[in-house]
C-alpha cells in the first residue's frame, strides 16, 4: 500500500558540491515557487563558491551555515541543529 506524503515546502540542504550545483540547483530553481530553501550547510572554506553558486542561479536560502573542515566527513547535527533552531516552521528530528 502506497502511503501519500507531504510535498515538501522548505528544506535544508548539506553539502554544495559540483553534483549538487550542477544538477539539483536546477530542480531547485523549477520548484522556486513551491519550495523554500531554509538554509544551506557547508564547510567553511567554500564559503564564497556556495554563495556565488546559489546567486548566480538566483537561489536565495534564508540563512548559511559554514562549518570547519573538521566537520567534511561526520558533519555535527548538534551544531547545525543549534544553529536552525527558533526558524520558523522548522521540524527538526
Amino acid at each position: 500500500m502506497l502511503r501519500e506524503h507531504k510535498r515538501v515546502r522548505r528544506l535544508v540542504v548539506i553539502g554544495c558540491g559540483p553534483h549538487f550545483i550542477d544538477r539539483y540547483s536546477d530542480v531547485l530553481v523549477k520548484q522556486r515557487s513551491d519550495v523554500e530553501i531554509a538554509a544551506v550547510v557547508d564547510l567553511a572554506d567554500r564559503r564564497e563558491v556556495v554563495i556565488q553558486a546559489m546567486s548566480a542561479k538566483g537561489l536565495a536560502p534564508e540563512t548559511f551555515i559554514f562549518l570547519d573542515e573538521v566537520h567534511r566527513n561526520f558533519p555535527s547535527l548538534d551544531i547545525i541543529r543549534s544553529r536552525l533552531n527558533g526558524m520558523p516552521q522548522l521540524m527538526l528530528h
